[in-house]
């Protein structure tokens, strides 16, 4: 009985390191792109991302409205990621 539980932790660790390494890259470079793409077009600084400041990126424009999911006119950093992660439609441009 020990021993299947030592087998389901580690391969409950191999699953995990699997998906992370497949949502993030092996060296976390997709977070770090999409973060300073996030940077790069919140141009006051204040961690959101105002209509105007997306009219810089024509795909995030276009797209707006649908990924500004509480409704509050602006972008967050947590709604501007969750559709710029790979397997989302949002495709960044490399501005």
């Amino acid at each position: 009985m020990k021993a299947a539980s030592v087998c389901t932790v580690l391969g409950m660790t191999l699953i995990s390191g699997a998906l992370l390494a497949a949502t993030t890259g092996v060296t976390g470079a997709m977070p770090s792109r999409i973060e300073a793409r996030f940077e790069a077009l919140d141009t006051d600084a204040n961690g959101r991302i105002a209509p105007r400041e997306a009219e810089a990126d024509a795909g995030l424009a276009q797209h707006f409205g649908d990924i500004d999911r509480d409704g509050d006119g602006e972008l967050s950093w947590r709604e501007f990621r969750s559709h710029a992660m790979p397997g989302n439609q949002l495709i960044l441009s490399e501005r």
